[in-house]
């Protein structure tokens, strides 16, 4: 009974350690990080926040203010989202052709036609958009975005480390 006590007490005294509502994205990817990723130099990071979809890291490019790279963290948790329903809903997207799964990146990762690079890792969504040249803003099926892809999935691979 007295083991019980201990080990009652133990468990009430030990701290809780909860996820943070929120994670500031410049923290996950670094200006190098983006540059590497972006395959050219970019301007310091630029944070906004954006109630409706998460905290946004913002790297442009040094060559045009049209190209970037972004990324977009927000918790599921709160959203009214789950993890599941949002893997239903990029498989139902990707069975329709406007998205593609990717394998080997956090929980579930999805490219979208749109432009997005999607990953889920625990109760964290990341969104990385890359625009890279006049062509990234081609949204015609026939698009080739294997740059935008590489430079997103360098820039995820960061960030998931981070995460």
């Amino acid at each position: 009974m007295i083991l019980v006590g201990i080990l009652a007490h133990a468990l009430l005294a030990a701290p809780v350690t909860q996820a943070p509502a929120s994670i500031d994205p410049c923290s996950l990817l670094t200006q190098k990080e983006a540059a590497d990723a972006f395959g050219t130099p970019v301007k310091p990071a630029r944070h906004f926040s954006v109630p409706s979809s998460g905290d946004q890291c913002f790297y442009e490019s040094t060559k045009s203010k049209s190209y970037f790279i972004s990324v977009t963290v927000q918790r599921f948790t709160g959203s009214g989202r789950t993890v599941e329903t949002w893997k239903r809903l990029y498989e139902r997207l990707t069975a329709r052709g406007d998205a593609e799964r990717i394998a080997n990146l956090g929980d579930a990762a999805y490219y979208a036609r749109q432009r997005d690079f999607l990953v889920a890792k625990g109760d964290w969504e990341v969104q990385i958009n890359a625009i890279l040249s006049e062509a990234s803003y081609d949204f015609s099926p026939n698009s080739d975005k294997t740059a935008e892809k590489k430079a997103a999935r360098a820039a995820a691979e960061h960030v998931l480390a981070r995460l």
